[in-house]
């Protein structure tokens, strides 16, 4: 729980010093931020609907190759490659699939040492 409130704060203060800088952005690259930000909170709010409905959009023929894709996407967001936690974040939730089930939750098990 402390590692994705702390993900989730590293999210939010990256995106919060993009539009502090004034620079605002659009398109793919503000949805992917977007994404990014709704896929790390446990709250899903109504604003979240446009950026999940792209990310989850995304379905290739092939787990592994809709994971990429997904990846591909965050990684439009200027900050998801600002520090080693943003890049380990996008790593891990472009491996979501929306789905809340006992294989998916099973297949995404950390087995701790």
């Amino acid at each position: 729980m402390k590692k994705i409130l702390a993900s989730s704060l590293i999210v939010i203060s990256a995106i919060s010093s993009m539009k502090a800088n004034g620079e605002i952005l659009g398109g793919d690259a503000g949805l992917a931020c977007e994404a990014i930000l709704c896929l790390s909170s446990p709250a899903k709010p109504s604003e979240c609907s446009p950026s999940l409905a792209r990310y989850f959009g995304i379905s290739l023929s092939k787990p592994h190759k809709t994971a990429q894709a997904r990846a591909n996407f965050l990684n439009q967001c200027p900050a998801s490659s600002m520090t080693p936690e943003m890049k380990q974040q996008v790593a891990s939730l472009s491996k979501l699939t929306g789905y809340c089930t006992e294989d998916e939750l099973n297949a995404n098990i950390e087995k701790k040492k």
